[in-house]
């Protein structure tokens, strides 16, 4: 509350418990205290979680929440891996996939279409789990998180949330090259929202004001990730729920139907909440308000998993074949695709022999097709490697995993 409304009120638990009581003066801050309040009731351990999970993930609550054709109500799990920290005060579950392998052990016992995307919040300058930064430089975790992710799962994004909402020319070039599908746009008119919250005002973090504020996606510029353009990735609206700003409203619901109306064609509404609040009250509201909108306007509504999100250009995966060339001193490893990447090129992760995970750069031979990757002093010489995956996105919403793994000088898929 002091940083976001700048005041200098005593943090302790008695100037908290006045606070919610209304019995403090905060003069203009009033109302941006009074929703961050509202929005600061928190679960606080994977035990409270999981009952939170164990009741919206349930098949009679997500039957109560189905769609117009009956279809169940379903959750796209954008996971997060802590990693890199020294101070803890929230108690965030620190550790390379920890998070991940909560959720997909979780689907994995449940009847759902739920999916699971991948969330990124880069490093700050201290090393302090609360606090994010903005860059995606090489020094950021977010290669670190990856390279465990391909070698220790072998598992690779195809859809992708910025942290705070907040993307850079950085971070733009980055989801460029490898993940396709992008729901960080948060375009919204003026709610008065951000305004008196100064740590998420004038453009800090999920700031979208050239972005389009229609419902569904867009190829963002090279030049400006907020307007359209050429690129390839597709950048979709997704408006909050259950936090302090860019929520989604009763308006922007009706505002989506209003567009399907008038272009007699499918639209993407997008929503994010976040586990760490009781989503219950949230998924009611909206299944409510999608149900009233459906019927005054006579329009079905579909929920949908991040495959859905690819409908307009699914196609068949396209092949990846492989071999090794020898060609002393070198061992060169060869990799082709029978049809475009997403990205001009893969994403390479390497486990090294003293545990040290690593991502590198092909040698493009074909941008989109064709690339070699070259063992030797100035990479990593073939016998210091223990493992190496590669991953891609093709241009048909499929994920490409290819597992090489380590035999004395082999390397079998």
């Amino acid at each position: 509350i002091n940083r976001s409304c700048g005041l200098r009120l005593p943090p302790r638990r008695e100037t908290l418990d006045a606070l919610r009581a209304g019995s403090v003066d905060v003069g203009d801050a009033r109302d941006a205290v009074a929703i961050i309040l509202k929005y600061s009731s928190f679960l606080s351990s994977w035990g409270e979680i999981e009952s939170m999970l164990d009741r919206v993930g349930s098949s009679e609550f997500r039957g109560r929440h189905a769609d117009s054709t009956g279809r169940h109500w379903i959750y796209n799990w954008h996971v997060m891996d802590h990693v890199g920290y020294e101070k803890n005060p929230r108690r965030r579950d620190i550790g390379f996939g920890n998070v991940f392998e909560y959720y997909h052990g979780w689907l994995s016992g449940i009847d759902s279409e739920d999916q699971l995307g991948f969330h990124f919040h880069p490093d700050h300058a201290y090393p302090y789990a609360y606090l994010c930064g903005t860059v995606y430089d090489p020094a950021s975790s977010i290669h670190a998180i990856l390279t465990h992710h391909l070698v220790d799962r072998e598992w690779f994004p195809k859809s992708f949330r910025a942290g705070f909402h907040a993307e850079r020319p950085d971070s733009h070039a980055f989801l460029e090259q490898w993940i396709p599908h992008d729901f960080s746009n948060q375009a919204i008119e003026d709610d008065g929202t951000t305004a008196n919250q100064l740590d998420v005002d004038y453009h800090r973090f999920g700031d979208w004001k050239r972005a389009p504020k229609s419902w569904g996606w867009y190829h963002p510029h090279h030049d400006d990730y907020q307007r359209p353009g050429g690129c390839r990735r597709r950048i979709f609206r997704c408006l909050n729920m259950g936090t302090r700003l860019r929520c989604i409203q009763e308006r922007d619901v009706r505002a989506a139907f209003e567009q399907a109306a008038a272009t007699d064609g499918p639209v993407w509404l997008c929503v994010t909440n976040h586990d760490f609040r009781d989503m219950a009250p949230d998924v009611e509201w909206l299944h409510a308000e999608l149900e009233r909108a459906s019927g005054a306007f006579r329009i079905p509504w579909h929920i949908g998993n991040i495959d859905d999100t690819f409908s307009m250009c699914r196609e068949a995966p396209v092949e990846v074949r492989w071999r090794w060339e020898k060609a002393k001193p070198f061992d060169r490893l060869h990799v082709d695709y029978s049809g475009p990447t997403f990205g001009p090129q893969p994403y390479l992760a390497m486990k090294l022999v003293n545990e040290i995970y690593r991502r590198d750069n092909f040698d493009i031979i074909e941008p989109f097709r064709s690339f070699c990757y070259t063992f030797d002093e100035n990479s990593v010489p073939l016998a210091r490697i223990d493992d190496i995956v590669i991953g891609a996105n093709d241009r048909g919403g499929n994920v490409l995993v290819t597992p090489l793994r380590r035999a004395g000088r082999n390397l079998e898929r």
